[in-house]
């Protein structure tokens, strides 16, 4: 996780947690209150082989239970809860959700279990069945469990409404870092903690999910040491981005400024590509990095006749004299 009150200092927070796949109370459910105010950024680190997940399903689990009415087998009397159970679940897997996610796609959904019957001649008054269901953002869990019911006999009940589906922010710095590394970035089919948490995120962590509740889970040295290396250089270029500039940033001043001085730029930069000014002034180049340039060739070229303009880089920039 991380965190920081000021984009200056920058906090980082390592969160271990228990519970996450029963939803307990004594994981990130009950920590992330205590939390979250201290928080502005999130690394789920759960296993993506160090792909970037961007958007994550939830999870909608109900519990079906189709009411029949129970008899003699030899006689045909009652009324067959499976018959019942059956026809529901064929309505379920040729149920078409009408709104689609563009980062997610459908809402997938599958029946997995079934139960009913006490003996080889009694007719079943009861048939449960459990369907799971991986929705996208563009349904509440609600409205998912509401849409089933209009079209079941059977009563439906969910185990928990609360295991949405999450992604990151429009125009996020987290995706926009991945991306400038060339990370690759992915819809994940599978929860996490995210749905727990309440800030910008995404999902990148050693290991492959492919593995997961299997025997033998497992996740090699190696992955655990590149993972480390790369949310290392996730982090720093991270932070690069957090002091952007952009237009409608709090540095408007400085931009008017930049572009008042352009004149003088040029004047004791002559050699600064004139296309590379005009992506600045357009705003189509990283304004920082720019003044990095700028900065770095006064030093290289040994300009010293706009100090005012160095300053300010330094100041944007914070590099050492031995990086310098």
């Amino acid at each position: 996780v991380i965190s920081s009150e000021a984009e200056k200092s920058p906090n980082l927070l390592l969160v271990l947690t228990c519970e996450e796949e029963r939803s307990g109370i004594n994981g990130m459910t009950g920590l992330w209150s205590q939390i979250k105010d201290k928080v502005d950024y999130a690394i789920v680190g759960e296993p993506t082989c160090m792909k970037a997940a961007t958007a994550e399903r939830g999870l909608l689990v109900i519990d079906a239970t189709a009411h029949g009415v129970s008899g003699h087998a030899a006689r045909n009397e009652g009324v067959n809860a499976i018959s019942i159970a059956l026809e529901d679940i064929k309505a379920l897997q040729t149920h078409v959700f009408e709104k689609v996610s563009p980062r997610m796609g459908k809402v997938n959904l599958n029946v997995t279990q079934i139960n009913a019957g006490t003996a080889h001649n009694v007719i079943p008054d009861i048939c449960t069945f459990v369907i799971d269901i991986r929705p996208t953002e563009q349904y509440s869990n609600e409205e998912i469990l509401n849409e089933l019911q209009s079209i079941c006999k059977s009563e439906l009940k969910a185990r928990n409404l609360l295991n949405r589906s999450s992604a990151t922010y429009t125009d996020s710095k987290l995706q926009k870092t991945a991306e400038l590394l060339g990370i690759d970035t992915f819809s994940s089919p599978t929860t996490s903690d995210w749905m727990r948490i309440s800030c910008d995120a995404v999902k990148m962590g050693p290991g492959d999910s492919s593995r997961s509740h299997r025997k033998d889970e497992f996740v090699t040295v190696k992955e655990i040491e590149d993972g480390i290396r790369q949310y290392i250089d996730f982090i720093k270029n991270l932070l690069i981005n957090l002091t952007e500039f952009t237009v409608d940033s709090a540095y408007n001043s400085e931009w008017e400024s930049l572009i008042n001085r352009k004149s003088i730029i040029c004047e004791f930069a002559d050699e600064v590509d004139a296309k590379v000014l005009n992506l600045v002034l357009n705003n189509k180049l990283n304004f920082s990095n720019f003044l990095l340039f700028i900065k770095f060739f006064f030093v290289v070229e040994g300009e010293q006749n706009d100090e005012t303009l160095r300053l300010e880089a330094a100041e944007r920039n914070p590099i050492s004299k031995s990086e310098d």
